[in-house]
């Protein structure tokens, strides 16, 4: 026996409830299975190493006394695993639990405790089906039926334990006479000890489900009473099947033809549920003759259980009635034993009125219930009878209608499709739907309309103030499993954010996956655990795709989803912000930098929207160590917002950086102030303008550049020993440019310059912007490819503005006025050159999807395109990565740059069958 509560910490949530009966955990060590064990009995269950403590013993050292709980919610439906902050953790898959954090967990979702090796799976109560074993040549199909028949065997051995024995004392056995063994035949149709007779398995079964057959004579007169009025229901739905509640001449209209079914075809107006397969019961057996059978001894202990009982449920609606037989399920608890049958009958009353009553799933049951109570069968035909008005069958009618018009107008446009269709129809008329596809789509729009038009959230939210799980748990997976659903839960939750039905699905969600749904719906980014869930989940999604660089489209795609997320609003900016800047600080490394370019892209996006960053970036960055003083967070800010720099602004700053106790360095590092110095400082016609004070400008870009910043307990140190030399080194540089056009005769000086990161950055954007410029519009000669190739080749982490240098004029030389197209592709051709340079340090994948786009856009002639691959093609040798093979074999397959003359002549199959087999 446990403690009532053997972890004071942690109290026990007030969702807890009752499981169904039949669940259990299958115990599993290196793919076998070594035991089950029954959870149906308490709303949970601590797993530990105490067995004085807890319900289930794990005994492995890595387990703590008192390990984890697992506890049902009543109104989900699901178990929830809690790990007691134990030492070595509790994993559900690969994920780790968070201590005192509840992860509920699905059907065959498996966990395990520390560093055991026995996994833990949740499992229901096995289907009561016939198992059949298949013919002597099909193993597969063989030893699937002997596993199924090895587990139902294990789970019914496993209810026989928790049979109780009684105890019989040796007196009392003593006193009882030995009965002289014989064999008396009688006539009537008993059977003994029913709990362990099932014709369907063939071995014990559930000892916890219990049939009683009564005498003969009461037998035959309850079978009486019920054929009566099961033929009297069923002569109900013949009539109304055949239309003559509707009046109706013609017994075979078509409205008529599928009452009974609804439809030749039913309307799936909702994704569809998980039906419950009860599997088949006695009466669906073949008959036997009927004679006296003998059942094995029960046992010991066994006490023989009720009649079927009545139990009324809230389960789907407030009068419906469902008629169980004892199978375990321990609903008696929330109803009582004792039933008024006036309830009864006024409820099943009230059911049997509702509109369309009778194609009610469960109206035999209703019907059964009445009549047992005291109902009489004239009362249940006029019900019915009068409660019909085919609302469903008229549904699916003008569905069929709809349908039939519509095919009949293909049929008039063209008469060799007619023929087809005809002839198509005359062999498989009987497999083709009477509703189209796409009338069933216009018939779930329509739905969706009137759901969100007439959606009711106090109605909605009932169902989960009432623990109507069952209900609640298909009407979840229904919205959130469904692809074309969700987007209606989207648009219900901006409407009513306070309902806790819609709350659920969104968790569910979030938990499902689809975070680049939900990620824009305030309510997602508003929780708190489910907005967590989807930084984490995109951010680590971005990092990995990060690691085949930041221009392949899993990069790009990875990012947009990232973006949407993080710059939601300010409180999502702030959290991701946040998040990132304790990941900067506590990694090293590639993984530093990785983490730092995502966050300088992440305010890039934000500058080039329009949204105002720099307010929840001084907020996290400011302390109460040397605060920021007001006139820097002004200076810079302002900047930012006009999007350029003035001399006040840069005065500001440059004072309070070349003083004594300068502030954080994060202001001049962040990534657009630093762009807008390098545009200021290196473009030609803006440098020239600000030659009197530029010295202020390269201070702080050279600050930015070289200064390191360390922070103790009292102040913060900037260590500047780098700055001198740096400065110097771009003051040379900017007299280069400011005497001289042609690099060709201070090359070697700028090869020399150009291997610091910061000149070579301003060194494109000079060459850049000389180029583009409507103003100068600078011829590009040799020597301005050949510093891009050298620049491209040194710096790593330079190839990315490389790329958007090269992208730049090429689009300007595409675009240049009053010259031949001749002489446009000569000079593209210098820059196709660039971009294989670029190609071949490693920049790859971006460089060939953006030739490829180009080339589909008709932004580049098809010989560009054929000297791009040819060249492509020498430079390469296997093996190929999949990404790369996809890439670029959609160039090789061209035929309308490489023709069949060229094809064969370099040989490509052996190369397109090489990327193939990647």
């Amino acid at each position: 026996m446990t403690k009532e509560n053997p972890y004071p910490d942690y109290v026990i949530p007030s969702w807890h409830g009752e499981p169904p009966q039949g669940m259990h955990l299958d115990v599993i060590k290196d793919d076998n299975l070594i035991q089950k064990i029954m959870v149906d009995e308490k709303h949970f269950y601590y797993f530990g190493r105490n067995p004085e403590q807890v319900d289930i013993v794990v005994e492995h050292t890595s387990c703590s006394r008192v390990h984890s709980v697992l506890i049902y919610h009543q109104a989900l439906k699901r178990f929830a695993l809690v790990d007691l902050k134990s030492s070595h953790g509790t994993y559900c898959g690969k994920v780790k639990l968070e201590p005192f954090t509840p992860m509920f967990i699905n059907v065959n979702d498996s966990f395990h405790f520390g560093a055991s090796t026995r996994h833990f799976v949740i499992r229901e109560k096995p289907k009561e089906t016939i198992i059949k074993m298949p013919e002597e040549g099909d193993e597969n199909a063989v030893n699937a039926a002997e596993e199924q028949l090895a587990c139902l065997t294990e789970y019914n051995t496993t209810l026989n334990r928790k049979k109780q024995i009684i105890n019989i004392s040796d007196e009392d056995c003593k006193k009882k006479k030995k009965k002289r063994g014989k064999v008396n035949f009688y006539e009537e149709e008993i059977i003994l000890n029913i709990d362990e007779f099932d014709e369907k398995i063939g071995k014990f079964r559930n000892m916890a489900v219990s049939f009683v057959v009564s005498n003969k004579n009461k037998g035959n007169s309850i079978n009486e009473s019920n054929n009566k009025y099961e033929n009297k229901i069923t002569g109900i739905k013949r009539k109304i099947g055949t239309g003559d509640f509707l009046n109706h001449s013609d017994k075979k209209n078509r409205l008529g033809f599928k009452s009974e079914t609804l439809g030749n075809m039913l309307l799936n107006t909702a994704p569809n549920l998980d039906d419950q397969d009860y599997g088949p019961t006695l009466e669906d057996l073949e008959p036997f003759e009927k004679k006296k059978k003998y059942a094995k001894e029960a046992w010991p202990g066994k006490k023989p259980e009720n009649e079927s009982g009545l139990f009324l449920t809230n389960n789907h609606t407030e009068c419906d009635i469902i008629l169980m037989e004892e199978n375990g399920h321990n609903e008696k608890n929330n109803v009582g034993n004792n039933i008024d049958d006036r309830n009864i009958i006024s409820i099943t009353r009230e059911a049997l009125s509702l509109p369309d009553a009778i194609l009610q799933p469960n109206i035999e049951e209703i019907v059964d219930a009445y009549i047992s109570h005291g109902g009489t069968e004239d009362e249940v035909f006029d019900m019915l009878s009068g409660s019909f008005e085919g609302t469903l069958q008229m549904a699916n009618e003008l569905a069929c209608l709809l349908t039939d018009i519509t095919y009949e107008r293909l049929d008039t446009s063209d008469s060799r499709l007619k023929k087809k269709s005809q002839k198509k129809k005359t062999k498989n008329e009987d497999n083709v739907s009477s509703i189209s596809p796409e009338v069933g789509e216009i018939v779930i729009d329509a739905v969706k309309k009137v759901l969100i038009k007439n959606f009711n959230p106090d109605v909605a939210d009932k169902i989960i103030e009432s623990n109507q799980g069952d209900v609640a748990v298909n009407i979840v997976n229904s919205l959130t499993n469904n692809e074309s659903w969700r987007p209606v839960v989207y648009k219900l939750i901006q409407e009513h954010p306070n309902s806790s039905l819609l709350s659920v699905c969104l968790k569910f969600i979030s938990q499902l996956g689809y975070h680049n749904e939900i990620c824009n719906i305030p309510m997602a980014t508003n929780q708190l655990d489910i907005f967590s869930r989807i930084v984490s989940s995109s951010l680590t999604k971005l990092i990995q795709s990060h690691e085949n660089g930041p221009g392949t489209e899993e990069y790009d795609k990875a990012f947009e989803e990232f973006v949407k997320i993080a710059a939601f609003g300010e409180h999502s900016y702030i959290f991701t912000t946040s998040l990132l800047l304790n990941l900067i600080n506590s990694n090293d490394g590639r993984k530093k930098s990785t983490l730092r370019h995502i966050f300088e892209e992440l305010n890039i996006y934000c500058y080039n929207n329009d949204y105002d960053y720099t307010v929840s970036t001084i907020s996290i960055i400011n302390n109460t160590i040397n605060p920021i003083s007001n006139d820097i967070i002004t200076a810079y800010q302002t900047m930012i917002r006009k999007k350029n720099v003035n001399p006040t602004d840069i005065l500001t700053l440059y004072n309070a950086y070349s003083s004594s106790n300068p502030p954080p360095i994060h202001f001049l590092r962040d990534i657009v102030f630093m762009d807008l110095l390098i545009n200021v400082i290196f473009t030609k016609d803006i440098s020239l303008n600000i030659k009197n004070h530029r010295h202020t400008y390269v201070y702080l870009l050279a600050y930015s550049s070289c200064v390191v910043e360390k922070i103790n307990e009292t102040k913060r140190i900037h260590y500047k020993q780098e700055l001198e030399p740096l400065i110097e080194e771009i003051n040379k540089f900017l007299k280069i440019i400011d005497n001289s056009e042609d690099f060709g005769i201070v090359f070697n000086t700028l090869e020399e310059l150009i291997k610091q990161p910061l000149i070579a950055t301003g060194c494109l954007q000079y060459i850049k912007s000389s180029i583009t410029s409507h103003k100068y519009a600078v011829e590009p000669n040799t020597s301005h490819y050949v510093l891009i190739d050298e620049i491209g080749s040194i710096h790593i982490n330079l190839r990315d503005r490389v790329f958007q240098t090269l992208n730049l004029i090429f689009s300007h030389v595409s675009s240049l006025p009053n010259e031949s197209a001749e002489v446009i592709i000569q000079k593209q051709k210098y820059i196709i050159h660039r971009y294989i340079h670029l190609l071949s340090t490693g920049y790859c994948i971006p460089v060939i999807r953006h030739l490829e786009k180009m080339y589909k856009t008709n932004q580049m002639d098809v010989s560009l395109m054929r000297l791009f691959a040819i060249e492509v093609i020498e430079l390469i040798s296997g093996p190929y990565s999949q990404e790369f093979s996809q890439t670029f074999l959609p160039i090789l397959l061209n035929t309308d740059i490489f023709h069949d003359d060229i094809f064969d002549k370099m040989n490509l199959n052996c190369l397109i069958e090489e990327m193939e087999s990647v």
